[in-house]
């Protein structure tokens, strides 16, 4: 439901508009009935290597019955817009804007393939399209608000505009990560004894429950000014200033619930130090943006901080006719300064908080006097702009942008690899001997560095037969350098995500715009876009030269690391930062759509409308070209895998009439039914795929009054 009111309440000096809405979208994905077993197989449970054969002969099974729901992934947008704009006299006008959404989306929005169960020779079970398994509750709240300002004027030949705004949104968010269990990362807080414990724990192999999750809260606050003075249009010199400020912060509560080892009560403590089955504590922030308390028996790991930027910028831009009406060059500049920090904490419940009091395991600290740093620099374009004829346009544009970098959030080891007395590492596949040690070859950066682009583009915009049809085309290259790159790899770089700068990708591709009114009922639009995307550099995880132990580190500093520990030997590892000649990730070539309206009046003054359209995105893969493909592999073991996400066509249609102050049509949107992948990953240990919104027929009736 959506209702528009518009109000004048002071003749020609006041008046009010409001949007109000309700949007309910129906789910389409169901959470089907399924077990956890643990199995034996060691291609499905990757704990420790000893894990497996310590099993007890009876293995409990765990049941997902209890969410188990229909179309369990629903979504509901409720919000309004309100707006006043206040003419102050004729010169001066005042627009006050007023924003409330809340979103409410439930369950999983992915389908799996196959179910997080396994048959007892490790086969996963296949599901059905449309179909996923999850253990808990999920869901997505998000609620936002924003107050918006604008003052348009004139001081006397100069046009002036300050606007600012203020952003408070808060959101919710809980999934589940059940699937996680089977990996080392998830023995660790689910299992202990059998002689393969991470935490050390003597006796037989116990695991308790797999069902896990992690639930994320942050409050974001975001308040910008801009104020600009410009000449007017008909100056053969034309020019533009301003200045410009912002401040994005956010505070956030990330818990990730993976841990089923009981927690340490004073009687699971007193049983544990007894000799008993260990406990595990649970954790409490050294400090806190939201929550300071002792994190729940669940909480095995998370942060609580603050992080943003402040940003200063003034800009300027002059135009100037070299030939007035035909020939125009305009050179613009843009100064920023942005300082961004982070400060919190972040927690877990290693090995030294077995057998403590709840409570008594403290945070690390995240201190303001690592997180911080400042940027500054100017960003530039330019522009050559020919009007050929009055209705045709050629134009040349030169120009620069960036994007602010950001904090990862703690310095930590990372990459163990086994060396021998020596200090060399060993060769890959050969088992480590007693002997031999590991070192760790890299630390998580605390900061990654803003990336930049800079775009070379020749374009053409016209308009022929007395407006009838137009015509936009234009060609690029755009070089997109240091890209920020996310990494998420636990089996290498542990269970946190950071971000590195990254390689340099380049561009080259063009865009089409076509619209026409072929007669005068029937309107015909379309658009493509082509892009060439390679990388054009191959930067790597490079070791970091720590020394944690006396034999020193093997991988020289500054050297690329190629392998790593897995279990008792050194595997090969990729390079996450791709390789020279490859394509990114989300890189589809070709992108074009199409449609056509046909518009006709009928007896008793009903005017009716048809339209149809089709839309077509082109094949595209999860990860750069280089890596591993996910193609035949029924267990993933990395995050890496690269899955290709074939094209795809959508089919929309419509009809339609209107009469009076009524009017009702018939729609259709995505007609063939497609289950197309928008998204698939293996980033939570399952092959996960994100399908198109199945075909949705409706009706729609308005009335204007």
């Amino acid at each position: 439901m959506n209702a528009v009111v518009n109000l004048p309440l002071i003749a020609d000096k006041l008046a009010v508009r409001g949007v109000f809405y309700n949007d309910r979208r129906g789910g389409y994905i169901d959470n089907v009935p399924t077990t956890f077993t643990r199995n034996r197989n060691p291609n499905v449970d990757r704990g420790p290597s000893a894990y497996s054969s310590s099993y007890p002969a009876h293995l409990d099974t765990f049941n997902n019955y209890n969410i188990v729901k229909r179309a369990q992934n629903p979504t509901t947008y409720q919000g309004f817009r309100l707006a006043g704009l206040y003419q102050v006299n004729d010169e001066w006008n005042v627009l006050i804007q007023q924003t409330y959404q809340s979103l409410d989306a439930e369950g999983m929005p992915v389908q799996f393939p196959s179910s997080m169960e396994f048959t007892p020779a490790g086969v996963p079970i296949p599901l059905q399209p449309l179909q996923e398994t999850s253990f808990m509750p999920a869901w997505n709240k998000d609620k936002a608000e924003t107050t918006a300002w604008t003052v348009n004027g004139r001081i006397a030949d100069l046009r002036a505009i300050y606007t600012g705004a203020y952003l408070s949104r808060n959101v919710d968010a809980q999934q589940d990560y059940t699937n996680y269990t089977r990996t080392s990362g998830g023995f660790y807080y689910t299992c202990v004894g059998g002689g393969g414990s991470n935490l050390g724990n003597p006796g037989p192999a116990t695991c308790y429950s797999p069902v896990a999750g992690w639930h994320d809260y942050f409050e974001t606050t975001h308040q910008s000014h801009e104020l600009r003075v410009s000449t007017p249009d008909d100056w053969r010199l034309r020019g533009l200033v301003g200045a410009f400020w912002e401040d994005f912060q956010i505070k956030d509560d990330m818990n990730f619930n993976q841990k089923s080892i009981p927690s340490c009560t004073p009687a699971n403590l007193a049983a544990a130090l007894a000799g008993g089955p260990i406990c595990l504590a649970n954790v409490t922030p050294r400090q806190a943006a939201l929550d300071p308390s002792t994190r729940g028996d669940n909480t095995n790991f998370g942060e609580d901080l603050q992080r943003g930027y402040k940003q200063t910028a003034g800009f300027a831009s002059v135009d100037y006719d070299l030939i007035p009406k035909v020939l125009t060059v305009t050179g613009g500049t843009r100064w920023y300064r942005y300082v961004e920090q982070e400060v919190g904490s972040q927690y877990g419940t290693g090995s030294g908080c077995v057998n403590k009091a709840n409570g008594s395991c403290i945070a690390t600290p995240i201190n303001y006097d690592d997180h911080h740093a400042t940027f500054t620099g100017f960003k530039n374009r330019a522009n050559l702009t020919w009007h050929m004829t009055p209705d045709a346009m050629l134009y040349y544009t030169y120009s620069q942008g960036y994007r602010p970098g950001a904090f990862n959030r703690v310095t930590a080891g990372r990459t163990p690899i086994w060396i021998d007395a020596t200090g060399a590492p060993l060769p890959n596949g050969v088992v480590k001997g007693t002997g031999d040690t590991q070192v760790k070859q890299f630390n998580k950066p605390l900061s990654f560095t803003p990336d930049s682009l800079l775009n070379n583009e020749i374009g053409f915009k016209s308009e022929f037969l007395s407006r009838r049809l137009l015509v936009n085309a234009s060609i690029y290259q755009m070089d997109w350098k240091d890209v920020q790159t996310l990494i998420y790899n636990p089996p290498v770089y542990g269970n946190t995500t950071f971000g590195v700068t990254g390689p340099t990708y380049r561009i080259k591709g063009g865009e089409l715009q076509f619209a026409a009114r072929a007669t005068e009922g029937l309107t015909l639009n379309a658009s493509l876009s082509y892009n060439d995307s390679k990388q054009t550099t191959s930067p790597c995880i490079h070791s970091a030269g720590i020394t944690p132990t006396t034999l020193g580190n093997p991988t020289p500093a500054g050297a690329c690391i190629t392998q790593v520990r897995s279990g008792d030997t050194n595997v090969a590892v990729m390079n996450p930062l791709g390789s020279i000649g490859s394509t990114p990730a989300f890189s589809p070539k070709f992108q074009a759509n199409t449609r056509a309206r046909y518009e006709w009046s009928a007896a008793n003054d009903y005017r009716w409308f048809a339209m149809a359209g089709i839309n077509h995105v082109g094949e595209m893969s999860n990860q750069p070209s280089s890596f591993q493909s996910g193609d035949g592999v029924l267990v993933p073991r990395t995050t890496w895998l690269r899955y290709t996400m074939p094209a795809y066509n959508t089919y929309d249609a419509s009809i339609g009439f209107a009469k009076d102050t009524w009017e009702a049509s018939f729609f259709g949107q995505n007609l063939s039914d497609s289950n197309a992948s928008t998204f698939t990953t293996s980033g939570q240990d399952i092959k996960a795929i994100v399908p198109l919104r199945p075909r949705v027929l409706g009706v729609k009736i308005g009335f204007k009054f």
